[in-house]
């Protein structure tokens, strides 16, 4: 998809553009060409012969024409939308991958470029759909409110997974006292009551392993009706009573169970739990599902890694537990808190500008992959959470930063 350049006001460039328009391309190339024989550098005429040439099946021609205009006029994503085309028609799909992207880059409302990169590079219409999904974010109450909002407890967990920060967390062991928790919950109460939110009374921690837990979700929903309640865990502390009081709670969406591997041994290593009493506790969980006795949606999660064994997982979970969903995400670095490979940084806004993340110590972490929260943003112990959602430098990034190429620590992260 392309569109002509708006008709400037020379009447010889005009006259072409005319007859361009008009399926007439023979005599708008005899415009365009004398225009470019007059200026070899008339950027617009280099352009809109380039797509006639284009047009005419001519790609070769085109691309030299419109590298030509590139290089007199790089600053109209048009012109490299248009070059882009004409790659992706000569096979060159990287590169053409590449036009589409500086023409983003040169106006991020260039439709046709961001449909034109959607279609010349798969993975780009996931990315697509994500970037309009914080587009539609922008234009919602969530400017104004937490969409999301992660409350960490206790930072306390009986794991140590290799992709979590918590094995070198700073903050190991430290409590939320009950007074500020019922503080956070005040604070949001702000929100208006017909505005739906998210709510999850962890970050970097197992939440079943704090004795207040149950008592927490009752006054999330005691003070919060609106607010559906999310719960991450890695299943090994379930237990019977627990299953039983988890049954009872008022607005809980899913569980979801962080298990990452369905091979032993592979299991072990990588969460650092038994396997088998994961296993016993799973299907505990599945026998009351199966019964009826919990609604909830139940989660089996992977951190993938790009192999087959992603799939396999999925496979396992459909076969070993039919009761259960299951889900694959890529592995996030944490903001380099975490060490290992994770991928490159997407071209993309991030939806986690809508969050809040708070720590254990109330310290408001710059968002859930700022595990060990060493990017705060406020703290609720001396600030309304609104306050810190509102503050003029975490809103920008809601406001108007394009990409999270623009903003640190934001640049170094790969998570979606």
């Amino acid at each position: 998809m392309m569109d002509l350049l708006a008709p400037p006001s020379a009447n010889v460039l005009q006259a072409g553009i005319e007859h361009h328009r008009a399926g007439r391309l023979a005599q708008a190339v005899a415009v365009y060409a004398s225009l470019v024989d007059a200026d070899p550098y008339h950027a617009d005429a280099l352009h809109l012969l380039g797509l006639a040439a284009h047009q005419l099946g001519q790609n070769e021609q085109a691309l030299a024409l419109l590298t030509r205009a590139v290089n007199g006029q790089t600053n109209i994503a048009a012109v490299h939308n248009s070059q882009g085309v004409v790659l992706a028609a000569l096979g060159r799909s990287a590169e053409a991958a590449a036009a589409f992207r500086q023409a983003l880059r040169l106006d991020p409302a260039c439709a046709d470029a961001r449909a034109n990169l959607a279609h010349t590079d798969p993975q780009q219409a996931q990315l697509q759909a994500y970037q309009e999904r914080v587009d539609r974010m922008r234009q919602s109450p969530y400017m104004d409110y937490p969409a999301h909002v992660h409350l960490e407890t206790m930072a306390v967990c009986n794991a140590s997974c290799n992709f979590c920060p918590y094995p070198t967390l700073e903050r190991k062991g430290a409590t939320m006292p009950l007074e500020l928790i019922e503080k956070v919950l005040d604070d949001l109460k702000a929100i208006p009551r017909e505005l739906p939110f998210q709510l999850s009374p962890f970050k970097v921690n197992e939440p079943f392993l704090d004795r207040r837990l149950f008592y927490v979700l009752d006054l999330c929903n005691d003070k919060l009706p609106q607010a559906t309640l999310t719960l991450t865990t890695n299943a090994s502390p379930l237990t019977e009573k627990k299953l039983e009081q988890l049954a009872e709670v008022k607005n809980l969406d899913y569980l979801w169970v962080s298990l990452n591997d369905h091979r032993p041994a592979e299991y072990e290593a990588t969460m650092g739990l038994s396997f088998g009493r994961t296993l016993e506790r799973l299907e505990m969980l599945a026998d009351k599902k199966t019964a009826g006795k919990i609604s909830f949606r139940v989660v089996l999660s992977r951190v993938g890694d790009g192999t087959a064994t992603d799939a396999e997982f999925c496979r396992w979970v459909g076969e070993r537990f039919p009761q259960f969903q299951s889900s694959v995400f890529r592995r996030g670095g944490w903001l380099g808190q975490v060490e290992g490979t994770v991928g490159e940084v997407p071209d993309v806004a991030c939806t986690r500008w809508f969050d809040l993340s708070i720590a254990a110590t109330g310290v408001v972490a710059h968002c859930c992959m700022d595990g060990q929260a060493k990017w705060p943003i406020g703290d609720v112990t001396r600030q309304h959470v609104l306050e810190i959602y509102n503050a003029p430098h975490y809103r920008r990034l809601r406001e108007r930063t394009l990409s999270r190429a623009e903003a640190e620590p934001c640049n170094g992260c790969t998570f979606l």
